[in-house]
């Protein structure tokens, strides 16, 4: 079916979201004899990722989501905007529009510890991505925290655990976080740096030096999150 207007932005590229060369590559050969709708092949690419890829806890803030690098140099590792910016840019690359979500995690995961929970949530950025199912919409994935529940806990691809989590996270989100924004390439008024490749942290430049929005410390902000219960918060 053809594309709405309002959805076909979603399928160009961004800076650090390319949709040709090696990422179209990469993209047919997960998709190669996996089925021919767009439900099957989101899902061929969506495995792919989490049998390959590998959580790295030791990745500044969210990742960078420079997927031509990812692939170029094989180096399948990183957190969720890497995982993320891969899922979006394999799908866009084979006429599957999809997007990132940039937001925070809040309250509790009723499904890992690891997946959100504390009141000061000022390291608690977070993505999630969708693509574009015609006559349904924009339908939810999460491959990057399987791959996170997975490396933290030690657990293999086929423990219980993973299985269930792999099916949560296609098509459904735990909705204990809120996003912000799905914007690429921003460009920030009067910034003097140039375009942002995402928004997912606070963000200020004194002298035309941007702050470092990876270390709240040094930056001196600190965003904190609590359930509402009637009309006080329970912390």
């Amino acid at each position: 079916a053809a594309i709405p207007g309002n959805i076909k932005p979603f399928l160009q590229p961004a800076r650090l979201i390319p949709v040709n060369g090696i990422v179209k590559d990469v993209a047919h050969s997960i998709v190669h004899d996996e089925g021919n709708t767009t439900l099957e092949k989101a899902r061929a690419i969506y495995d792919w990722l989490i049998d390959h890829f590998r959580h790295d806890e030791t990745t500044l803030g969210r990742g960078k989501g420079d997927i031509q690098f990812i692939l170029e140099n094989s180096q399948l590792s990183g957190k969720c905007v890497d995982i993320h910016s891969l899922f979006v840019g394999l799908a866009r690359s084979i006429g599957i529009p999809a997007r990132i979500q940039y937001g925070v995690r809040m309250v509790q995961s009723e499904l890992h510890e690891s997946l959100g929970g504390q009141t000061d949530v000022s390291r608690s950025q977070h993505s999630r991505a969708e693509f574009y199912l015609d006559n349904l919409g924009w339908v939810p994935v999460n491959p990057a925290d399987v791959c996170k529940v997975a490396r933290l806990e030690n657990l293999t691809l086929d423990d219980p655990i993973i299985k269930h989590l792999r099916e949560q996270f296609f098509g459904a989100w735990e909705m204990n976080w809120i996003t912000f924004n799905h914007g690429q390439d921003i460009q920030l008024t009067n910034s003097k740096i140039g375009r942002l490749p995402f928004f997912l942290y606070p963000y200020a430049e004194i002298d035309d030096q941007p702050l470092d929005g990876l270390e709240p410390e040094k930056f001196n902000y600190k965003i904190t999150a609590a359930e509402l219960i009637g009309t006080g918060a329970k912390f």
